[in-house]
């Protein structure tokens, strides 16, 4: 009866990913599908997995897999974590922008002699810039934020 049951069975996926904040990007969910946010969600959804009867990609888990694989994650992410803040800090130090995007400045989009995309220059919006610059003289003009908000 098991053997007959299990040829009728399609086969089913679980992937599971989520934003952390409003701020993030469907390429930042696609990267988690790559890499595990951390050990408590992979002992978590090994929990819930064993429990549903589910068997994994890699085929029948332990405990200890998952603490293994779990620590592996979070070696990675914390490297990554380390070179991204590197790279960041690098493009600081040369004067061109760290990251995000500010209000009053437009990303200029441009290639290196090698094809490749050069990263952290901003240029002024005149437009937006106006803006910025009538908010920062009404407040020192002694305009609440608040008055200076409204219109």
């Amino acid at each position: 009866m098991r053997e007959r049951y299990k040829e009728n069975l399609m086969t089913r996926v679980a992937l599971y990913a989520r934003y952390s904040s409003n701020n993030q990007s469907v390429s930042s969910i696609e990267g988690q599908f790559r890499i595990s946010r951390d050990q408590a969600d992979v002992a978590t959804l090994y929990k819930h997995f064993k429990f549903a009867g589910v068997t994994l990609a890699e085929g029948e888990i332990s405990e200890l897999h998952v603490g293994l694989k779990g620590t592996m994650n979070a070696l990675f992410l914390k490297d990554l974590a380390a070179k991204t803040h590197r790279g960041l800090r690098g493009l600081v130090e040369k004067g061109k922008a760290g990251g995000g995007f500010c209000y009053g400045y437009d990303v200029v989009k441009r290639l290196n002699g090698d094809g490749e995309q050069v990263r952290g220059k901003r240029k002024i919006n005149a437009a937006e810039a106006g803006i910025v610059r009538r908010i920062f003289r009404e407040f020192a003009a002694g305009k609440s934020p608040k008055a200076i908000g409204t219109f």
